[in-house]
């Protein structure tokens, strides 16, 4: 009997010193995730604009589709708040205001949004970014083109 309740004993010790580095573990690895699939969209965008000649926004010129993926939250991952293409949700870091560049966002849950800068510039359909907030695959299409506003990268949601 006594075996049995130091054994019990022994397991909740074990499991209270374990659980917090299996947290971290599960947030650093989400953080890992999210920042790999935006790095991949920033590299995408900047070779869209690189590489391909903006049209008249009534042709359908340079475009690209690219998925998105939020990992489901489990022992590994940790939630992911949202994922944002062009600014922090919530902010005054939104394409086209002048007094920030173009971002790309991510957060956590109960962390910090981490922004990426994108060196183009960056549109969404109402100038609002386009968050995602649900874990599965999210499709964008991107497309180069030329208005009196100058060239531009518009995002927008497919499906």
């Amino acid at each position: 009997m006594i075996r049995a309740v130091l054994a019990v004993c022994l397991a909740v010790s074990l499991l209270g010193v374990a659980l917090p580095a299996v947290e971290n573990a599960s947030s650093d690895h989400s953080a890992r995730l999210a920042d790999a699939e935006l790095t991949r969209l920033r590299a995408t965008l900047t070779d869209l604009a690189a590489t391909d000649d903006a049209l008249p926004a009534d042709s359908p010129g340079a475009r690209r589709l690219v998925t998105l993926r939020i990992p489901t939250p489990d022992l590994t991952a940790a939630p992911v708040a949202y994922l944002a293409v062009g600014g922090v949700p919530d902010s005054d870091s939104r394409p086209g205001t002048g007094s920030t560049p173009d971002r790309l966002a991510y957060r956590l849950d109960g962390g910090q949004p981490r922004t990426i800068t994108v060196p183009v510039d960056l549109r969404t359909a109402d100038r609002d970014p386009l968050v995602f907030r649900s874990p599965g695959r999210h499709r964008l299409r991107c497309r180069l083109l030329a208005d009196d506003a100058g060239v531009g990268v518009h995002v927008e949601r497919v499906g």
